[in-house]
């Protein structure tokens, strides 16, 4: 399966997404194992470009470029996501390069969306850790965050979250939420409810059934009250939210998807 790089609209989120999908087929991928397939010595570079450090430079894009095995199209467009990235403090060349990616893309809008955001948006655990900083005794210590939650995340991401959302100011609620526009992001929101499936599934055989609640419908219904139906479950999900989420004094944080479940365990369990 590969990756489009028309579906970003920064290079970083693009190497990410592409990083983790084959992490997924092969748990054995690293970054040293692409440095390497890259023809780099060593993962420094890459890392340094993956963590916004550096730019990708004209070496390293050439090897991108034939590693990925882009068409002429894609070439460019992958070339221009990285000279957008190189002038974010330049307004007008911003404009130029922005305008110039949108004529590239094959069908769709251009949305400006950085790797921290793109991050924010497409993992489940970004939003766990900001409810568990409702919780009494809250550490900013990945290694505590990893044994609150039920169901495994390497520290290192853990950290790079912590880190993430405290450059965006959003590690603490605050009493204002995340969302993201609609039609916005569509990748990376993807992303968040197949990994937010995925714990779910898990959650079937890991989670005592008396602390879930899992369930499904099948029913007959006709096309065209299918927006009346997603209405109705928006206004489900808004009166759930006000009826039951803590703003302080909770002890634990569930994931809610009509499929009901810890993501976290309790203090003494850890």
């Amino acid at each position: 399966m590969k990756t489009s790089v028309y579906q970003y609209s920064d290079y970083r989120a693009f190497l990410v997404a592409h990083f983790e999908d084959i992490q997924k087929r092969n748990p054995a991928w690293s970054y040293q194992a692409w440095a390497l397939r890259l023809g780099l010595k060593n993962n420094t570079s890459l890392l340094k470009i993956l963590h916004g450090q550096r730019e990708a430079g004209p070496e390293i894009q050439k090897k991108l470029v034939e590693y990925f095995r882009f068409g002429p199209k894609e070439r460019a467009y992958f070339e221009d996501l990285i000279r957008l990235s190189k002038v974010k403090n330049d307004p007008a060349l911003s404009v130029m390069v922005r305008e110039r990616l949108q004529r590239r893309l094959p069908a769709g809008r251009f949305v400006l969306l950085d790797v921290k955001a793109f991050a924010l948006i497409s993992h489940w655990w970004f939003y766990a850790i900001r409810q568990l900083t409702k919780l009494p005794g809250f550490r900013r210590d990945p290694e505590w965050i990893s044994r609150r939650l039920n169901f495994r995340v390497g520290t290192r991401e853990l950290a790079q979250a912590v880190k993430t959302m405290e450059e965006l100011d959003l590690l603490e609620p605050k009493g204002r939420g995340v969302q993201t526009e609609e039609d916005v992001s569509q990748e990376a929101l993807k992303r968040f409810h197949e990994g937010a499936l995925e714990i779910a599934r898990q959650a079937i055989r890991s989670v005592p059934v008396l602390d879930r609640q899992i369930s499904s419908l099948t029913l007959a219904v006709s096309l065209s009250k299918v927006s009346e139906m997603k209405d109705f479950i928006r206004r489900m999900e808004d009166g759930f939210i006000r009826q039951f989420s803590e703003s302080s004094g909770g002890d634990t944080v569930y994931q809610f998807q009509t499929q009901l479940f810890p993501l976290t365990q309790k203090e003494n369990d850890t």
